[in-house]
């Protein structure tokens, strides 16, 4: 299988605060990044939307907060796997590109 991504993957977990708004917030750990996106697991809201969450939650902006850095991604939900409780966010922003570009590589 070929990856067609134009920007690569790396393996990277850590925690994250994810808003979809002011009411709608939930913590969940990254699994990978790329400058363009990032792939997100969180039970926590997964279990608080319910199984209906796709149609609730794709194609929102959703803020996505690192606990351990000084970074904040937004971006679009381009992707839900509600079997593996999985996001799959297109960044549009960053808060610290000059960060979020090393962390990248």
């Amino acid at each position: 299988m070929v990856d067609r991504r134009g920007n690569p993957r790396k393996n990277y977990k850590v925690q994250v605060l994810l808003k979809l708004n002011e009411i709608i917030k939930g913590y969940g750990y990254t699994k990978n990044i790329s400058i363009d996106g990032v792939r997100i697991n969180s039970h926590e809201l997964f279990s608080f939307l319910g199984q209906t969450i796709e149609d609730r939650i794709l194609n929102k902006t959703l803020e996505v907060n690192f606990m351990s850095e000084t970074l904040t991604l937004q971006g679009t939900i381009i992707h839900v796997d509600t079997f593996e409780e999985e996001l799959v966010v297109s960044i549009s922003q960053a808060s610290n590109p000059a960060r979020w570009i090393s962390l990248c590589r």
